[in-house]
């Protein structure tokens, strides 16, 4: 078996990935923090709920997709 030639990645491929890859940190970073504020101070719900606020953002933001329902540009295959 021969193999076939891997045709180069796109650059705006490489800008996707590396920005879900950089999302994906930040999420699990703050994921952490809000475990680590959770069991330190309770009481500090209010900051939890707008950090998740902050996260669901992030998700809707670079994972669903939503801004190119948006885009004037048509994908191209």
């Amino acid at each position: 078996m021969q193999n076939k030639p891997v045709a180069p990645v796109s650059s705006p491929h490489k800008y996707e990935l590396r920005t879900g890859v950089w999302v994906m940190l930040l999420l699990a970073v703050l994921t952490f923090g809000e475990f680590i504020v959770g069991v330190i101070a309770p009481p500090w719900g209010g900051a939890l709920l707008l950090v998740a606020a902050f996260k669901a953002f992030f998700v809707v933001k670079d994972y669903m997709h939503i801004g190119r329902l948006f885009s004037t540009e048509e994908e191209k295959h």
